[in-house]
């Protein structure tokens, strides 16, 4: 993800060791971003792009000599480098492949100034939901990608009921912090999307996680908002796309079952790795 672990790989694959990375500030970040960019769009014939963004530790760049020599001649601190980046990256992606940007909400939430055509992708949960009404109030393009209830893998334990039901643009009791309030602002929601962050899967347990709470996301989020509610109807209807699923071989949890993080691995392992610690 970029920038956030570039200055660390930087540095593994340089062989330098510490402080000679690849930092964000240097022309071969951007380099590596325009290379990146070129190929993505070579293989994604998209109109958007995402170029990440999320969970930066801005302090790493105070231990990237690069860098480092860098904010002492522009006068800023380590916390600037990270959104000059993302803004950087995004008018190249725009001006060089013509794509619109989408990047994570890290960045604005934290208070600065970004690239107005980045298209934010929201997706950090309540104490950070004001700044996804803020922006659509400031007319800037939302992705809804809230982690609750739209991360399949989380913690949480959303059902698939909960997970159709929830729609930015409809404020409900249990889910208020994570919706836009008003018509005029929901105008700037252009659409909802689903993550599973599958380190704590494998072949064994990933297709009954995904499926089919993320049909049932995918379905509300095509559809309007009088199908807002799950009712018999929309039972019936997954019912039925879960029995063809289910008839290509594909590995479908039943809708009615209540699933379970732990069902990916009950220790949480965080990482890739045997099926052994799965």
């Amino acid at each position: 993800d970029a920038p956030g672990l570039w200055s660390l790989a930087g540095r593994q694959l340089s062989g330098r060791g510490h402080g000679r990375g690849h930092g964000a500030t240097s022309a071969s970040a951007l380099d590596s971003a325009s290379t990146s960019g070129n190929s993505l769009a070579s293989i994604f014939p998209f109109d958007m792009l995402h170029i990440g963004g999320d969970e930066v530790v801005s302090d790493c760049y105070e231990d990237d000599e690069v860098t480092a020599d860098w904010c002492a001649v522009n006068n800023v601190s380590s916390s600037d480098v990270w959104p000059m980046f993302v803004n950087k990256h995004a008018d190249l992606v725009s001006s060089r492949f013509n794509r619109s940007v989408i990047a994570w909400d890290d960045a604005f939430n934290d208070g600065f100034e970004m690239d107005p055509r980045i298209v934010l992708m929201f997706w950090q949960n309540t104490d950070y939901s004001e700044y996804m009404r803020k922006a659509a109030k400031d007319g800037r393009k939302i992705i809804a990608a809230i982690e609750n209830p739209l991360y399949l893998s989380n913690y949480n334990n959303y059902q698939t009921r909960e997970a159709y039901e929830y729609d930015p643009c409809r404020i409900t009791s249990d889910n208020y912090k994570n919706q836009i309030n008003t018509t005029a602002e929901c105008e700037q929601v252009i659409g909802m999307a689903a993550a599973m962050w599958t380190s704590d899967f494998d072949a064994s347990n990933l297709e009954n996680s995904l499926w089919p709470r993320g049909f049932a996301m995918a379905e509300r989020a095509w559809s309007p908002s009088e199908l807002g509610a799950y009712t018999n109807g929309t039972a019936s209807r997954l019912g039925d796309f879960r029995c063809s699923l289910m008839q290509r071989g594909v590995n479908v949890s039943p809708l009615k079952t209540d699933w379970s993080y732990t069902y990916g691995s009950s220790e949480r392992v965080g990482v890739a790795g045997s099926c052994r610690a799965q």
